[in-house]
């Protein structure tokens, strides 16, 4: 089988917390890429104007503001949290 058989050309990029990203960043985003945000990168990635469609972490870092807008749009898989008795 050729190498190039079962690859896919889908984009997915990651966002991590740190230091903010240059807002220039966002533009070698290309149309149609996955969006995967890790804890403060949340909202790094919602300051870039990315759709994040997974959060994952913790949270301790992101604002609360930020963790409410990724539960309404993005699928969020929360690690570290208490869940129920």
């Amino acid at each position: 089988m050729p190498a190039e058989e079962g690859v896919s050309n889908e984009v997915i990029v990651v966002v991590a917390g740190g230091n903010p990203p240059d807002p220039e960043s966002a533009r070698a985003v290309p149309p149609g890429a996955r969006v995967i945000a890790a804890d403060k990168g949340l909202e790094h990635a919602l300051v870039l104007g990315l759709d994040v469609e997974i959060a994952v972490g913790d949270f301790d870092s992101a604002s609360s503001d930020a963790v409410a807008r990724a539960e309404e749009s993005a699928r969020n898989d929360s690690h570290g949290q208490a869940q129920g008795p």
